[in-house]
């Protein structure tokens, strides 16, 4: 597996789409709420374009998970009840259980942030109403990606040298 480089673009990309797609949903709530006629009509055919970012970053959220459990010689959690706790938590949990094993100095990454940002990440999956908490969890999702990006960066350079 090559080096994890560019933890920027990654994460640019990341919270870029998610970003964007905050900033047009709620203007497209706005437009919706305060719009008459043929401005409220357009609001729905609309949302999915808003939400297209949103696709693209959770395609690539999705990628960072897989290659941080690889990493790791893990595969990805199964998606449950708890995927979303367990895929971030738990690899966090897991990741401090091998340097611990492998007696490696890693990068630490926070298990607090991980729920953190987990938790936030169910509530603001509640439409319309998790547009503010989803806009409160872009510092959290950040920080967490950030912290496992240096990790994932770190495990694949170690991973290299054994070889």
């Amino acid at each position: 597996m090559a080096q994890f480089r560019h933890r920027i673009l990654w994460l640019a990309a990341i919270l870029g789409g998610v970003s964007l797609s905050l900033l047009m949903g709620a203007f497209l709530v706005y437009v919706f709420a305060e719009g008459r006629g043929r401005d409220r009509q357009v609001v729905p055919l609309l949302w999915l374009p808003a939400m297209l970012p949103l696709l693209v970053a959770i395609q690539l959220h999705l990628r960072l998970l897989r290659r941080m459990w690889a990493s790791l010689g893990l595969a990805c959690p199964q998606p449950s009840l708890g995927w979303i706790d367990e895929v971030h938590y738990g690899w966090v949990q897991r990741y401090q259980g091998y340097l611990q094993q492998q007696e490696l100095d890693g990068p630490p990454v926070s298990a607090r942030g991980a729920r953190v940002f987990g938790g936030l990440l169910l509530i603001s999956a509640v439409p319309v109403a998790g547009l503010p908490v989803a806009a409160f969890n872009l510092l959290f999702q950040g920080l967490f990606l950030s912290q496992a990006i240096r990790a994932l960066r770190f495990l694949e350079a170690s991973n290299h040298r054994e070889v």
